[in-house]
């Protein structure tokens, strides 16, 4: 959804520059892969079995299959030591979290997004598993009653992606963000960080 999403259109309607492959289905209707952004990646291929592509064959767990264990959870955690962030959307270690996702399972964990993956205690790993859980669990209830593939504006039911300035709906405080070159999260700071607001990381390396 950063560069990209899937889009349901009638057969033979009008193609733009954005549309990257359409696929004809059996009821009228075409699969489209759009590109917003001006660097494209999209891939396809033809196999037998998705493990046959390297990417495929590198995913991690299903957080929502029954084999996401905590245990499993655990032992990802800990491999080694990065931002919960980066361990969230890393997807050798779970599959399927992105960007926005990511920024709700911390807000409902309550952790912020730089604590260390090696650093969370205990009781913060039972919250953060249960979390991802929980928001995939959700989204994919709310998503499901849609009749159609929603467009990135339409996921109304985040609660901190996207909701600069606007109130956190646990504590009303106004949600922040950090900003990267390609990339920003958004957080709660009473919630995540103990009221301190994070340094935005598009100039941090000049700041040095």
């Amino acid at each position: 959804m950063l560069s990209g999403r899937f889009a349901f259109g009638p057969t033979k309607a009008p193609l733009n520059r954005l549309h990257a492959f359409v696929l004809s289905l059996d009821r009228d209707e075409d699969l489209r892969v759009v590109e917003d952004s001006t660097k494209h990646r999209l891939s396809i291929y033809l196999v037998t079995d998705p493990h046959q592509i390297d990417i495929v064959a590198r995913l991690g767990p299903d957080p929502l299959a029954p084999e996401f264990t905590l245990a499993r959870f655990k032992q990802a955690l800990a491999r080694r030591s990065r931002t919960l962030k980066r361990f969230l959307t890393d997807q050798s270690a779970i599959a399927g979290i992105g960007n926005c996702f990511s920024d709700e399972i911390l807000l409902e964990a309550r952790l912020s997004p730089f604590t260390l993956s090696t650093a969370v205690k205990p009781e913060e790993t039972i919250r953060l598993y249960m979390a991802v859980k929980k928001v995939l669990q959700d989204a994919t209830v709310h998503l499901r009653a849609l009749d159609r593939l929603p467009e990135r504006k339409d996921r109304t039911f985040l609660r901190v992606h996207d909701r600069l300035d606007q109130p956190c709906p646990a504590c009303s405080t106004p949600v922040k963000r950090v900003s990267y070159s390609e990339s920003t999260l958004y957080y709660c700071p009473t919630c995540q960080t103990g009221g301190r607001e994070l340094a935005d990381r598009r100039f941090s390396k000049f700041l040095k």
